[in-house]
């Protein structure tokens, strides 16, 4: 039975956030080169323990990715093809907890793989009551996740429980409004989790560095922009599939790109406020809009990058990290907004030819 469980609700969850989970795994691991590994990570949880805030917006996050998890759950309990699955009711409620709860284990599994560090770490720097308060917070999240489907199981004929964030009201009907309507609702798990994590890592670079060095930041600030690729990812998906019908408007393709761009200008806005608020001593306002700007073209390229590849997100991943090598050495570069403009002109090119010899990869 347990492997059944496994086939219905855990293989389906993994295979359908592929693109998530690479995402994740280059924002962890790809971004830093083997030898700096350990130290980068071991780096990043110190600044957990010792920050309080820091620490309370990564249990943010991994909540999100719980509630993703159970949401998933509980829509796979009540799918009609999942519907044999009510005949658990029949088994006695300790075997019910027996077979859910490695259920939520698993699903939960890549949080708990980097909890264990975490509280380890937590321990050697003699922070033990925060070592227990992560476990309790973590086997409380594991038990919540398999009572909910105990519940849900048992409740099968009612509405079903799906912990439902609340649904935002984006007024207009423009394709960028669309599209950021579609994050914000569909995707507003996702967009929370990259936000988190990009604020995060601008917070724990001045956390760990209290006398600002402008080279190493323009060196480190393409990390928090390559987190931004999974939500280019989402409106690319969101436009080609649900936004289908837009190719049979009377849209030229230019309006198209722009909308794009200006998706992405919005989506920047909380990491451009963040570096306002802490690095406007550092930099003079132009090449503060020149960062800002900078930031922006990536993601139209990545947008391009998406559509001349046919939404393969294997390959796409590959082509961010590459990027990811390529904007450090950019960063540091002269002549900003001219950079600004070859990469939009470069994006541009490649938007117009893979848009219209798009065919959406499976």
């Amino acid at each position: 039975m347990l492997k059944l469980l496994l086939k219905t609700l855990v293989l389906p969850f993994y295979r359908l956030n592929t693109g998530l989970f690479l995402f994740i795994f280059f924002f962890f691991f790809g971004v830093v080169e083997a030898g700096q590994l350990i130290s980068y990570h071991l780096t990043l949880i110190q600044a957990m323990v010792h920050a309080a805030v820091f620490m309370v917006a990564v249990c943010l996050l991994w909540l999100l990715y719980f509630v993703k998890c159970i949401r998933f759950a509980l829509k796979g309990i009540h799918s009609p093809a999942n519907s044999f699955l009510v005949n658990l009711q029949a088994l006695p409620a300790a075997r019910q907890w027996l077979l859910l709860l490695p259920v939520a284990l698993l699903l939960f599994l890549p949080v708990l793989a980097y909890a264990g560090p975490v509280m380890y770490v937590a321990v050697a720097e003699a922070e033990s009551i925060l070592a227990v308060c992560l476990a309790l917070y973590l086997l409380a999240a594991v038990t919540a996740g398999a009572w909910l489907m105990k519940y849900t199981l048992h409740c099968y004929n009612r509405k079903p429980l799906l912990l439902a964030l609340p649904h935002l009201h984006i007024g207009g009907t423009s394709l960028i409004a669309l599209q950021i309507a579609n994050l914000l609702n569909k995707r507003k798990v996702a967009l929370l989790s990259v936000k988190l994590m990009s604020v995060l890592v601008l917070f724990g670079f001045w956390q760990l560095n209290k006398h600002f060095d402008q080279t190493l930041f323009l060196m480190f600030f393409p990390i928090p922009v390559v987190a931004q690729a999974v939500l280019v990812y989402y409106s690319v998906i969101f436009t080609e599939t649900e936004m289908a019908f837009h190719r049979n408007l009377p849209l030229p393709v230019i309006r198209v790109f722009f909308a794009f761009t200006c998706t992405s200008i919005l989506l920047l806005l909380p990491e451009f406020a963040f570096i306002l608020l802490h690095a406007a001593d550092h930099f003079t306002w132009p090449e503060l809009i020149s960062l800002y700007l900078l930031a922006v073209a990536v993601l139209v390229l990545f947008t391009a990058i998406l559509y001349t590849l046919q939404a393969n997100i294997h390959k796409y991943m590959l082509a961010v990290l590459l990027l990811y090598f390529l904007l450090t050495y950019l960063m540091v570069l002269p002549h900003r907004f001219t950079l600004v403009g070859f990469i939009l002109i470069v994006a541009a090119a490649f938007f117009l030819r893979g848009y219209r010899r798009f065919e959406l990869s499976s």
